[in-house]
């Protein structure tokens, strides 16, 4: 096992701010490393960045844990089924899908039975995924 520092030196407004990380490896190939750290930084940074810009996340007041637990898993679960849906408005970004599905409600719903009815998740997620 190896153990790598990474020395983060953020200057905002004249005060320079320095985080250091610590991650634990078995891996001896630095360029790997490397990249999987940002790999995990970009998946991280992506996922909060539309649970924030779509579901204002950051402004979220529930004080009541399990709620916010709960809250947070449906979040989550609502941006898996938005990326599925995505094809039926026309590719659209995440937000205007959102939007799209929210301005006619009723018909988006039967829509999305209608998608997902007799289809096998795994067969979409699959398909998605060679698309990619």
């Amino acid at each position: 096992m190896y153990i790598f520092t990474l020395t983060l030196i953020n200057v905002i407004k004249k005060t320079e701010n320095i985080e250091i990380r610590y991650y634990i490896s078995s891996l001896k190939n630095i360029e790997l490393i490397a990249e999987a750290i940002r790999q995990h930084w970009s998946v991280e940074n992506q996922l909060h960045w539309v649970l924030d810009s779509a579901f204002h996340e950051d402004f979220n007041s529930t004080i009541n844990k399990k709620a916010n637990f709960n809250f947070s898993v449906l979040r989550k679960m609502v941006i898996t089924l938005v990326k599925l849906l995505s094809p039926l408005f026309r590719n659209a970004s995440f937000k205007r899908t959102i939007k799209s599905f929210r301005s006619d409600y009723e018909t988006n719903i039967v829509k999305l039975f209608k998608f997902l009815d007799g289809q096998d998740i795994s067969k979409i997620l699959k398909t998605k995924k060679e698309t990619q």
